[in-house]
């Protein structure tokens, strides 16, 4: 306390000088017994001050652990597929992430899906948030390690792989997407995935997330979505913010057909531009301004450089991280081909 309130002890010390000196007089005057209580009182103020500016400073330094209080909620992605939670927050899974731990809170006042997107996911003292849809996958720069986080609501086999770039790549420098694996628990709807990166989430250009599906589904092939590229802002605990995805706009190419085309081929063009917004080309290329910048290359003047041949092979046998698109019927297939080679 004599650290911390110098003035209330010397005012103490002398009340209780001058208690001392006047307590010798035997039969004390009215005005002596007034000042005893003056000097009583104003001791009993200076304790209780004491007492309280030392509670106060105790509480503040022992009582509260830094990042206990929730920080501010970080999404990547548009207001409308943010889902506000109802109730309480409440720990349903926790785990360890490239040396840190990482906690999953649900809203009490949802049930199923809709508890975990409405959820946050904790790590490093900030909060992160979920994007409704079928699949969210996010960065965050959490020091020395890139976190990956996200939910799956299809049903999916492990492994769940991410697949990282460093490089923007194109069709003529293409770049290699290196692997790195990720913990997967099941949670309400949806599969939770936890994964870190080698190095800082400031490095890598884009991701993606690989994941076989399972054999009583439709697609037996591994299915890639594709999140990037990432914006120049990395400051620390920051989410990495990525274009809008498939979804945020028109997935179909409003491209048209090129003057001179018979009737048969027309119409094989409209199904084929039809087939490329349906199965998210433009998540990862651009057509005619549409779509994004990355990872793959710009497919507007495709037509030009590459003949049928080669772009039927290019879906069915892909080169990584692009999906192999083998799983599509013949005539799906002949129809992406035939609006491609038309994109001159």
């Amino acid at each position: 306390m004599s650290l911390l309130m110098p003035e209330y002890e010397r005012q103490l010390r002398a009340a209780a000088a001058r208690l001392a000196g006047e307590g010798t007089t035997a039969r004390p005057a009215r005005g002596g017994l007034r000042s005893w209580l003056v000097i009583g009182l104003t001791g009993a103020v200076a304790l209780a001050v004491a007492a309280i500016v030392l509670i106060g400073h105790h509480g503040a330094t022992l009582g509260t652990t830094p990042g206990s209080v929730l920080p501010a909620v970080q999404y990547d992605c548009a207001p409308h597929q943010i889902l506000r939670p109802k109730g309480r927050l409440v720990a349903s899974a926790h785990g360890t992430v490239g040396g840190q731990p990482w906690t999953l809170k649900t809203d009490s006042g949802r049930r199923g899906l809709g508890s975990v997107q409405a959820g946050r996911f904790l790590l490093g003292g900030h909060a992160y948030g979920f994007c409704r849809g079928a699949l969210d996958v996010e960065l965050v720069n959490a020091g020395p390690h890139g976190i990956v986080y996200g939910l799956a609501t299809r049903v999916y086999e492990t492994p769940m792989v991410i697949e990282a770039t460093t490089a923007h790549g194109t069709a003529a420098h293409p770049v290699t997407a290196l692997k790195y694996p990720t913990t997967a628990r099941q949670v309400p709807g949806a599969t939770l995935f936890v994964g870190a990166l080698p190095a800082s989430a400031c490095a890598y250009h884009n991701l993606a997330l690989t994941a076989p599906k399972r054999p009583a589904s439709t697609f037996t092939e591994s299915t890639v979505s594709f999140f990037g590229p990432f914006s120049h802002a990395c400051a620390p605990g920051q989410l990495r913010q990525a274009p809008p995805q498939q979804g945020s706009g028109p997935s179909e190419p409003t491209v048209a057909a090129p003057p001179g085309l018979s009737a048969p081929a027309r119409a094989e063009f409209n199904a084929g531009r039809a087939e490329v917004g349906r199965t998210g080309c433009l998540a990862c290329h651009q057509i005619g301004g549409q779509g994004n910048d990355g990872p793959g290359p710009n497919l507007t003047h495709i037509g030009r450089s590459l003949p049928s041949r080669a772009l039927s092979s290019a879906l069915v046998n892909s080169p990584a991280p692009m999906p192999s698109f083998s799983h599509l019927p013949p005539r799906s297939l002949r129809a992406i081909v035939d609006f491609l080679k038309e994109l001159r």
